[in-house]
């Protein structure tokens, strides 16, 4: 059975909100205690169900559980009735809801909701990691999600897709994007597993067969190789992170590129 449901994908942002309202009530107070924002209310804490608390008003400001975000916003979006709680994939769907919504009025200049995207994702890659130690706090938050891998993947897969949607020419927006929600907050190493499932779903824009297997490309390529791309041209790689590869191309600078797209020279 799944958490994220594809009722769930259907909503808007504010219906998502409603929703979450109804399925785990009310926060019973403002977020910080004073206008000036320097201490959070601990009274509004549900961590040991696994849930954490999403600001509503996030679709408009920035940040807003960020002190020096909310400083600059006003104090009424963080009052309680512009709260909500929410487990870490619901709270992920949120923000993701967020992004879409503002790409459709903004594309380029799209902001809000994308920092909530890649910093909850990478959280996230952390409670599925092998090596997650877990504190007092985020157990609890791993606990909830341990059975909803597949669910993660489906929201990542969705907003993957979006990017495809509004900027479709872009491939290296779309590669920089799935590096970035790949990535794993505690020691900043990529995912590989989620990062070989989710690219596997976009076999167009990386031209890559579900079949792959990137273990063929493993050890290919070593730092200061000598290297061609079709559209790039020549370059040096400075990095290996299989299946992604740094390189420094003599005509258009640093850019990351799968590993299938390179030939050695």
């Amino acid at each position: 059975m799944s958490m994220i449901t594809p009722k769930m994908f259907a909503m808007t942002y504010n219906e998502i909100v409603k929703y979450l309202l109804k399925k785990y009530g009310n926060v019973k107070y403002d977020y910080f205690c004073t206008p000036e924002c320097k201490t959070y209310q601990s009274k509004n804490s549900r961590s040991s169900e696994g849930l954490e608390i999403h600001h509503i008003d996030e679709n408009i400001y920035p940040n807003l559980s960020n002190k020096i975000f909310a400083i600059h916003s006003p104090f009424e979006s963080q009052k309680a009735d512009k709260l909500v709680y929410a487990n870490v994939l619901e709270h992920l769907l949120m923000h993701i809801k967020i992004y879409e919504a503002e790409c459709f009025k903004n594309k380029e200049k799209a902001i809000l909701g994308y920092p909530g995207i890649r910093d909850i994702a990478r959280r996230i890659n952390d409670y599925y990691s092998d090596s997650f130690l877990p504190d007092k706090r985020n157990s609890n938050m791993a606990k909830d999600i341990i059975d909803y891998y597949d669910d993660y993947i489906a929201e990542l897969t969705y907003h993957l897709q979006n990017i495809c949607k509004f900027f479709p020419n872009d491939k290296n927006r779309l590669l920089d994007e799935l590096i970035r929600v790949t990535k794993r907050e505690s020691d900043n190493k990529m995912a590989k597993n989620t990062f070989e499932i989710l690219i596997k779903k976009f076999p167009e824009q990386f031209a890559v067969k579900k079949s792959t297997d990137y273990s063929a490309f493993i050890g290919k390529f070593k730092v200061d190789d000598h290297v061609h791309h079709k559209k790039f041209g020549n370059g040096v790689v400075i990095s290996v992170s299989d299946p992604v590869i740094e390189v420094a191309f003599e005509k258009v600078g640093i850019k990351k590129i799968m590993v299938d797209y390179l030939e050695l020279l």
